[in-house]
Parts: structure tokens; sequence; C-alpha cells
């Protein structure tokens, strides 16, 4: 992805404020970051991109102590936290989502749910004010 930080910061500031974040929301902003969003031109070369981006952040949230894997059970709510090293974590959601064969859906694979240190500096960069636009003269 041509700026990782980006999708970290965009993990971090949705995770703030909510339960978790999903990973197709993720997938989605590096697909945007990407300018691979046109379903036209949609195709596995263009997936696997998204899910390599994708997983680099997940892997970068996880070993900072930013972010645990869980998954959602949409019929109770409950979270079920992995129990997983993050390379094993990142490995088992790359093998789940190559099987799929398309993009994520509504809490397919995982979803990502900060940690307290995660949640602190989510806030921290939710709260951060955004630079005004340049005007051009």
């Amino acid at each position: 992805m041509t700026d990782d930080a980006s999708g970290l910061h965009v993990l971090l500031a949705e995770g703030a404020t909510d339960d978790f974040v999903e990973l197709r929301v993720l997938a989605y902003h590096v697909a945007a970051t990407l300018g691979l969003t046109d379903s036209a031109r949609y195709d596995s070369t263009i997936e696997a991109r998204i899910r390599a981006a994708t997983l680099e952040i997940v892997l970068e949230a996880l070993r900072e102590g930013f972010a645990k894997v869980v998954t959602f059970d949409d019929v109770t709510g409950a979270l079920t936290e992995w129990d997983l090293d993050g390379d094993s974590v990142v490995r088992v959601i790359d093998e789940k989502w190559r099987a799929l064969g398309r993009p994520l859906r509504l809490y397919e694979v995982a979803c990502i749910r900060l940690t307290d240190r995660g949640r602190r500096i989510g806030l921290a960069l939710a709260a951060a004010p955004t630079p005004a636009p340049q005007v051009p003269s």
C-alpha cells in the first residue's frame, strides 16, 4: 500500500469509538487508497493486492499491541478473541479470505478489536484537527 500509516490511522480512529472494525471496512479503505474500487476492473489480481495490503495493516496493529482479532457472532452478538500470535492470525485470515474467492461480506473471516492502548491512540487521532484543504491561488 502506498501509505500504511493511513490504513493504520483509519483502523485506530474507527475502532476507538466502536466495539470492533470489520475487516471488510479496512479492506475497502485500502482499495480506495490504492484506487482499486472500480468494480468493472475487479479481478483476482486486484483482490490479492487489497488482501495483501490489508493484512500488512492488521499485522502491524497486532505487533504494536494496538489490536486483537476477533470473530463476531451476528446472532448472539458475542465476540470471540483469537488465541494466536500475529503471524498465525494473518496466515489464517489470508487462507480464509482466499478460500472465499471474492471480496469480504458483513462479518466474514474476522473483525479487529482495539486494545486499551490502541483505543487511546485512536481517540487521540480521531480528535486531532484535520488540516484545512489548500485553496489554489
